[in-house]
């Protein structure tokens, strides 16, 4: 219930680090500080409830319209995808495929016709930004 009203994809509003107990007092503050407050507690927890934007995805490629050979059945087509703050995780999905993760440029198996993916961004908080298309055509080779 907070997750959907704070924007947040259940089940991605704890994020699994790799640190000790120290390192997290650290970072976030230890039960003995002074404030009990650090920067980076202070900065998650404004992203949390603030209502800016939440991060946005941008994806793009070199045209929209690409060409295949007769005689293939497919055609790689190189598509980047990135988000607004950097640093965002990305979630793709190419057509109806099933979701997965993305950033940077990858190449994707398109097949003669229409195509779209469909990108989102996530910050560190879990909070979702917009779905992003890009849509483009693989149409056959002229002579």
């Amino acid at each position: 219930m907070m997750a959907r009203r704070l924007g947040q994809r259940a089940g991605h509003a704890i994020i699994e680090v790799a640190k000790t107990h120290r390192e997290i007092n650290h970072d976030f503050g230890a039960p003995g500080d002074r404030d009990g407050e650090t920067t980076r507690g202070i900065a998650f927890a404004h992203a949390v409830t603030s209502d800016e934007d939440p991060v946005r995805a941008t994806v793009g490629a070199r045209d929209d319209r690409f060409a295949i050979s007769p005689g293939r059945r497919f055609r790689p087509v190189v598509i980047a995808a990135g988000s607004r703050p950097r640093g965002a995780m990305l979630h793709c999905r190419f057509d109806f495929g099933p979701p997965h993760d993305c950033g940077g440029r990858r190449a994707y198996r398109a097949t003669r016709g229409r195509h779209q993916l469909r990108v989102r961004a996530y910050d560190f908080t879990g909070r979702l930004g917009p779905v992003t298309k890009f849509g483009f055509a693989v149409a056959l080779r002229r002579g």
